[in-house]
């Protein structure tokens, strides 16, 4: 990965290195964003957009994403002062499966601008990756891939079939990757496989760990969470 790289309007930037010969600098990108190809999302939570070429690149297309929600939080602005900001993590992570030989979009750059520290908007923009949601036929592929990031101390975080797709040429492609530390004592790998069990039950049979102290380690931390988010909607609804 590249230094990063600062521009007098605040915004810096992180390149992989295989698009430093490629990669637009901040003014460049955000003028692309003002006239996508495609809006492929635009809510409240992240504005995501798909733009057919970049000057001078590889042939296209190409994901702008910008998590709007993440960066307006008080609560992410303040922890950027200590901690890298969600499109700095998914950077680093998509890199870093691709290390580990796992398919997923390959990562351009990430742009970010603080103030006084604190993150206050940011980029990130990737290859496009083409594919089919996964089928059940897929579902193994899945397992296995989640079993080599586990395998490298890694966990995804949020490995729900939503976040994976079934590659033209075969295998499958994982999308949205945020890979931190494996804490295999807090059961982390048997947790994301219980993610799956929660898309489809009936992967159950092909998930590893489950029976084990891992796996009811895992339902535990689940429920305790289901709680707490059913307790948030009741005190916004009083």
């Amino acid at each position: 990965m590249s230094a990063p790289r600062a521009d007098p309007h605040g915004w810096r930037a992180r390149i992989a290195p295989w698009a430093r010969d490629f990669a637009p600098d901040p003014h460049t990108l955000l003028a692309l964003t003002e006239h996508p190809s495609r809006v492929l999302r635009d809510d409240a939570r992240s504005r995501v957009l798909l733009l057919d070429s970049l000057p001078g690149a590889p042939a296209g297309p190409w994901v702008a994403k910008r998590p709007l929600w993440r960066d307006g939080r008080a609560w992410n602005r303040l922890v950027s002062l200590v901690a890298r900001g969600e499109m700095a993590r998914a950077f680093a992570g998509g890199l870093r499966l691709l290390e580990l030989g796992l398919a997923t979009p390959r990562p351009v750059l990430v742009l970010e601008r603080r103030r006084r520290g604190l993150l206050v908007e940011s980029w990130l923009l990737y290859q496009f990756a083409a594919g089919q949601p996964v089928a059940e036929t897929h579902w193994p592929l899945v397992v296995r891939a989640l079993e080599r990031l586990h395998a490298a101390g890694l966990r995804h975080g949020d490995p729900h079939l939503a976040n994976w797709l079934a590659a033209p040429e075969g295998g499958v492609i994982a999308l949205d990757p945020n890979p931190r530390r494996l804490r295999r004592w807090l059961a982390d790998d048997a947790y994301d496989f219980l993610q799956l069990r929660n898309c489809r039950p009936e992967i159950l049979p092909l998930l590893p760990l489950r029976g084990t102290w891992q796996w009811r380690l895992a339902e535990g931390r689940f429920a305790v969470l289901l709680g707490w988010r059913r307790l948030k909607r009741l005190l916004r609804g009083a």
